[in-house]
């Protein structure tokens, strides 16, 4: 990585239960999905359902969460695109 790309990251990053507290308390976003990767990390998606912000994180071994991606228009579907219903 670039040096400013790895300072920037760092910046995004924080302990789990930080990273958890500071989405609902600021954002009101709680855990919505979550999917273990190839790499033993742990992919989440943190989303307030009511006004559609939503937040995804990578948390690694240690329990480091990094923001990865935010954005507006969550939605919980019903019935999963591809499954029959």
């Amino acid at each position: 990585l670039w040096p400013q790309a790895a300072a920037a990251q760092a910046s995004n990053c924080a302990p789990y239960r930080d990273v958890v507290d500071h989405l609902a308390s600021g954002w009101g976003e709680y855990l919505q999905t979550v999917s273990l990767t190839p790499d033993s990390t742990v992919l989440a998606t943190f989303a307030n359902t009511q006004s559609g912000s939503w937040t995804m994180t990578v948390t690694d071994a240690n329990g480091t969460t990094c923001l990865i991606a935010a954005g507006t228009g969550f939605e919980l579907v019903a019935t999963p695109m591809g499954v029959p219903g």
